[in-house]
């Protein structure tokens, strides 16, 4: 999806359920997480949508035009994002 010095997104379907596979990662060498901003219309969503972590199970809430995870430093989060 996008690659930056700043942060890179991988974007995968579900072609059975339309929903979307997200990988965010912070290659700096931040001591602080690093906010890296999502355009959900970008990604064809657009209305409000869930997203959910899949690396701790937890829902990470509902959102409507962007998405902004926190991500460590050398780190990365998956997400699945479907339509409400």
């Amino acid at each position: 999806m996008f690659k930056t010095e700043q942060s890179v997104a991988w974007i995968a379907d579900d072609p059975r359920t339309g929903d979307k596979f997200l990988a965010v990662f912070n290659p700096t060498d931040g001591t602080e997480p690093k906010k890296i901003n999502i355009n959900l219309n970008d990604l064809g969503f657009k209305s409000k949508v869930q997203v959910k972590n899949l690396w701790n199970h937890q829902n990470s809430g509902n959102f409507s035009g962007e998405f902004t995870p926190e991500i460590n430093a050398h780190g990365a989060g998956l997400y699945r994002i479907s339509s409400k």
